[in-house]
């Protein structure tokens, strides 16, 4: 991914911007050396009628001014029903290694 604010900024309106139906189903940080491991999962729809969730996983530098450096994993854009579905079989599958 590219770096800088408005770069970042600019990236991220371009892929959520038509956007409706929010929602924000998870979300973590944690702190990983000097930078900053972020995770989200956002159910939307971009088209007005279908579902779709998408998750990230981004390990971002912070400066001064915010955000400087980004690095992100993207699951792309998933229809709702088989990205919960496969969802649920990985949190069992990590569950029954335990």
């Amino acid at each position: 991914m590219r770096c800088g604010r408005e770069e970042i900024a600019r990236r991220f309106e371009g892929w959520f911007s038509r956007a409706s139906d929010f929602e924000v189903m998870d979300s973590r940080r944690v702190e990983v050396g000097p930078r900053t491991r972020l995770s989200w999962r956002f159910r939307l729809s971009r088209d007005g009628q279908s579902r779709e969730v998408i998750e990230q996983v981004a390990f971002v530098s912070v400066g001064p001014e915010g955000i400087s450096d980004i690095d992100l994993l993207c699951s792309g854009f998933l229809h709702e029903k088989s990205a919960v579905a496969s969802f649920s079989d990985d949190a069992a599958a990590s569950c029954s290694l335990r």
